[in-house]
């Protein structure tokens, strides 16, 4: 199965990283350790975790306070947010990712932009 990342989802792990790098040497790789195992499981069993919202989907990260979110395709994951658990909340009302940049990614995405203001 193809595991394909949302350009938010892209910039956040690596900011995320970035962020880790600063406070203890290797805490970064441990950063990314816990997300391929967290990327790997979903794998394994993409129907594992709960549906949030719509069709999109919540792997907590184990070790560190993240979560992937993803939405399944045809022998595709495509993961929205590498989402830090202890970011304010608001920022994901209505699990509004940036929404402009998911709608390549679902149709779930454009009937969404309709009802975020």
């Amino acid at each position: 199965m193809i595991t394909r990342f949302s350009p938010d989802a892209e910039a956040e792990l690596a900011e995320a990283r970035q962020w880790y790098a600063r406070q203890r040497q290797d805490l970064d790789l441990e950063f990314m350790e816990s997300i391929d195992e967290a990327l790997s499981r979903i794998v394994r069993d993409p129907q594992l975790y709960p549906i949030v919202y719509g069709g999109l989907r919540r792997a907590v990260v184990r070790r560190i306070p993240f979560a992937v979110f993803y939405e399944l395709g045809a022998n595709e994951i495509h993961v929205i947010a590498v989402f830090h658990s202890r970011r304010d909340p608001e920022r994901w009302h209505l699990m509004s990712v940036p929404l402009r940049s998911l709608v390549r990614y679902s149709e779930h995405a454009k009937n969404m932009l309709r009802l975020v203001p």
